[in-house]
């Protein structure tokens, strides 16, 4: 995908790849954006009743949290083994005692 930006770039197509939070702009919830990508860790995350893991690598960091952040759950969208993965790792999710 890189190379594929890079020649359009080249052509003179630019990507933002800005986040924009307008979204977020009135809601009642807090929003905390992190200054770059990285796991989120255990102080990330305010206590709560649950939290949501939505892809497999989101399941490792979710594992490690305390009871405090809530019951964990494991959102499959799809069978999140491809050839690019590593397969091992994401299979290991899968087994995880979350609920599903």
């Amino acid at each position: 995908m890189q190379k594929v930006k890079s020649s359009l770039r080249w052509k003179g197509y630019s990507f933002d790849s800005g986040f924009d939070d307008s979204f977020f702009c009135n809601s009642a919830c807090n929003i905390k954006i992190l200054d770059k990508y990285r796991p989120i860790n255990n102080e990330d995350v305010p206590d709560a009743d649950i939290v949501i893991a939505t892809f497999w690598n989101t399941v490792e960091w979710v594992t490690t949290y305390d009871s405090k952040k809530g019951k964990k759950i494991y959102y499959i969208q799809h069978y999140e083994v491809q050839p690019w993965l590593n397969v091992e790792r994401v299979k290991v999710t899968y087994r995880l005692p979350l609920k599903k």
